[in-house]
């Protein structure tokens, strides 16, 4: 009775081992559907395949038939299946080894099937899907060891699906998604080890929905996304590992959502942002290890924001054809022009910041530590013309009004003066206004068209 005990157990394991085994070292590719339903017949016990998996054919509907595979050893690619309509099939799929690859599936709504994996060892690539509205299906995804790319899927409006995921190792890539409003639905993501990139997506309008992620190993780039106008969403960004980039985006407004980086190390860059007038949130950011690029942004009036990056961390200076910016005088900026082998590039600004001497003059202003000019006083027109008027905030009487010009030469002298003040033989240009109050001397710039 034993013996026939020990055989059965014995049969049981090999009947066992024969129905759950590697398959398939060479791949294998689908394209009908017929081949799907036929997989369990042509290859029975195949639930390990070692090789590659290819599924593409324009009558393939379902993959009921490839519901007993539960590991990949090489890629997945779902490819150009004009009438399927779900992964169901896919359902005891725990891993794959390589990369998975979901494109060009138009009738493809969800992803659900996929709910099995956990890690991607290598990438996740999601191209023109055209009828994708949801990522559901992916929610069990925890780290993708490569890149994931969303690409082209313009029905998608958020990244729902994805609330698990922690961990992108290579890139990041979101881009040309017609329908994407937000990034709601990377609420676990926590860091990024290469690029992040948003590129040409054309409704986003912020970036909510990465509110945990602290670290990006390479570049933020942020890339022709027309209708953003705000960035909020990367409150808990610390430190980017190599470059911030703001391209093209023509309807930024300000970096409100950059609140808490710290760190770059690789540069800063502004450039074609045609409406962004506000760097103010940026007043965390220590540190830059590169250059700073701030070229065609024709609203930008200030550089305020940038006053706490250290000097040594700047590499490189550009400050170019942004028609109203006048005002590059901060900390930073007049820390970096005092460094004798400075790199600096600052032309085709408005007055006050259209040249390295004008920005020099006025950092020589207001590193002298005095009053501020507004407290006691305010002058107008701005830019001025012939006649100058003081408005004095108390009453004072002004003991004396002096005029310098850029290069520090005393171009007006008054005693006593009284408003208006004429100031027609000034030529257009830069100056500094000293007004001296008993024993009270207070600066500013003067603009004069």
């Amino acid at each position: 009775m034993k013996k026939i005990t020990i055989l059965f157990i014995l049969y049981i394991g090999f009947q066992t081992a024969a129905f759950s085994q590697g398959c398939l070292p060479d791949g294998i590719s689908f394209s009908t559907q017929t081949e799907i339903d036929n997989f369990q017949t042509n290859y029975p016990g195949c639930t390990e395949i070692e090789g590659w998996v290819l599924i593409s054919g324009a009558d393939i509907t379902n993959l009921d038939g490839l519901n007993n595979v539960t590991s990949i050893g090489d890629y997945l690619e779902i490819m150009d299946n004009s009438s399927l309509t779900s992964l169901n099939g896919l359902g005891s799929l725990t891993s794959i080894e390589s990369y998975l690859n979901i494109s060009n599936n138009t009738l493809l709504t969800d992803l659900t099937g996929l709910n099995g994996l956990t890690n991607i060892n290598y990438s996740l690539q999601l191209y023109s899907n055209n009828s994708l509205i949801s990522l559901t299906g992916l929610n069990n995804v925890e780290a993708i060891g490569g890149h994931l790319e969303i690409v082209g899927q313009d029905a998608l409006t958020n990244l729902s699906g994805l609330e698990s995921l922690i961990t992108v190792y290579g890139e990041f890539i979101i881009a040309q998604n017609n329908a994407l409003i937000n990034l709601v639905g990377l609420s676990a993501l926590t860091s990024v080890g290469m690029d992040f990139i948003l590129w040409k997506n054309n409704l986003l309008l912020n970036c909510q929905g990465v509110d945990q992620l602290s670290s990006i190993g390479e570049t933020l780039h942020l890339y022709k996304n027309i209708a953003m106008t705000t960035i909020s969403g990367f409150e808990s960004l610390t430190s980017v590992g190599i470059k911030v980039r703001f391209y093209e985006n023509t309807e930024l407004i300000n970096m409100n959502g950059l609140n808490n980086l710290v760190s770059i190390s690789g540069g800063l860059e502004f450039i074609n942002n045609s409406k962004l007038t506000d760097l103010t949130s940026l007043g965390s950011i220590e540190s830059i290890d590169g250059m700073l690029l701030i070229d065609n942004n024709i609203q930008l009036t200030t550089l305020s924001g940038l006053e706490n990056i250290s000097s040594n961390t700047i590499d490189s200076i550009a400050i170019t054809n942004n028609t109203t910016l006048s005002t590059c005088e901060v900390q930073s900026i007049c820390s970096y022009i005092s460094i004798p082998a400075a790199v600096i590039n600052i032309n085709n600004n408005y007055i006050g910041c259209n040249s390295e001497i004008e920005v020099d003059s006025m950092c020589r202003v207001v590193t002298v530590p005095e009053l501020e000019f507004c407290d006691y006083y305010s002058i107008y027109p701005i830019p001025a013309n012939d006649k100058l008027n003081i408005l004095s905030h108390n009453n004072t009487t002004i003991s004396n009004l002096t005029i310098y010009n850029q290069f520090g030469q005393r171009v007006i002298f008054i005693k006593s003066a009284s408003s208006p003040i004429d100031i027609s033989v000034l030529k257009p240009g830069l100056y500094i206004i000293e007004i001296l109050n008993g024993k009270t001397k207070l600066r500013d710039k003067l603009i004069v068209r």
